[in-house]
């Protein structure tokens, strides 16, 4: 018997064909029902859009330290708000100056700055920056 790949080819699109078939499977596009009227739709859903920040990320206190003082780790996010799950406005490296200007511990009993940096207000985890005065808390 004599070897032939497109024999061999032949054979195995005819077994997954098979079983496809066999299945309930469509190799057509695929479908999902549609919850609303309970008819299959042709398109995938969309994936969810990202989650909102917490309210308290964009909060910008009335506090107003004028401490200098600069980033002590090679590099830290600069955030709007006090959390990481607030967005990241910045990333800075370490040695870059900023103006502390106050100070909040989160429920995480984390110590968050808030600080103006290139000229843009922000936040920055305490442990990652040292300050020249004391700064008020927010």
């Amino acid at each position: 018997m004599k070897f032939s790949f497109l024999r061999f080819a032949g054979v195995i699109f005819a077994a997954v064909t098979a079983l496809v078939a066999g299945s309930g499977l469509s190799s057509a596009t695929p479908s999902l029902p549609n919850s609303a009227t309970g008819d299959a739709v042709t398109s995938l859903p969309v994936a969810p859009s990202p989650q909102a920040q917490p309210s308290w990320c964009g909060w910008t206190p009335a506090n107003n330290g004028n401490s200098p003082g600069q980033v002590h780790v090679a590099k830290v996010n600069i955030r709007t708000g006090q959390g990481t799950q607030c967005d990241v406005i910045v990333t800075v490296n370490q040695g870059h100056g900023f103006i502390a200007r106050c100070y909040v511990d989160n429920a995480a009993n984390e110590r968050w700055i808030h600080v103006t940096i290139n000229s843009k207000p922000g936040w920055v985890i305490g442990g990652a920056v040292w300050y020249t005065w004391a700064i008020p808390q927010c």
